[in-house]
């Protein structure tokens, strides 16, 4: 069964917050470029406020330590300097500036990602529906690592991109 497919933001109007609790943050990056990784983050927390004319703009805050590929060793060396040095970023954010309807159930997000202390512009297409009477918004997107100052084996083993999907979902202020 899917859900609903917002076709007016107006009738959104007002402000949310992310539930961390139901978000879903999955990533795909590749070692030796044939080896895949798969993992997940957590949410912490986030934000979104909708005007009567349908423009938006919002955050959503991501625990760089509840980085999960399942691999114990693999994890604790993610958090580390080589990458994202959790201790001195414990953190990203992606801050949408400016939000708009594309098409029925289509959104343009245009913002900036911060990761590792360093922020970068980032435009996203998500598709939004709704759950009940909660906006849900599901994005994919790849990034270069390096553009964050994360250049550990890039030129030797691994891959640089990194595939993220996520699901958002809000609930009323």
């Amino acid at each position: 069964m899917s859900n609903p497919t917002i076709t007016n933001l107006a009738s959104l109007t007002g402000a949310w917050i992310l539930d961390p609790n139901r978000t879903v943050i999955r990533f795909q990056t590749s070692i030796m470029r044939v080896i895949k990784v798969n993992g997940t983050f957590r949410a912490l927390e986030g934000r979104a406020s909708v005007d009567p004319n349908g423009a938006f703009n919002g955050s959503a805050v991501i625990d760089t330590a509840s980085i999960d590929t399942k691999i114990a060793k693999r994890d604790t060396h993610l958090r580390g300097p080589d990458f994202f040095e959790v201790e001195k970023f414990p953190r990203m954010t992606f801050t949408a500036t400016n939000g708009h309807l594309t098409g029925a159930g289509q959104v343009g997000l245009i913002g900036d990602l911060e990761i590792h202390g360093q922020t970068r512009p980032l435009t996203l297409r998500a598709e939004i529906s709704s759950t009940g009477d909660s906006p849900t918004f599901s994005s994919r997107v790849a990034i270069d690592r390096r553009d964050w100052g994360m250049s550990y084996a890039a030129q030797v083993r691994s891959s640089t991109k990194i595939h993220v999907a996520i699901t958002a979902y809000f609930i009323p202020a």
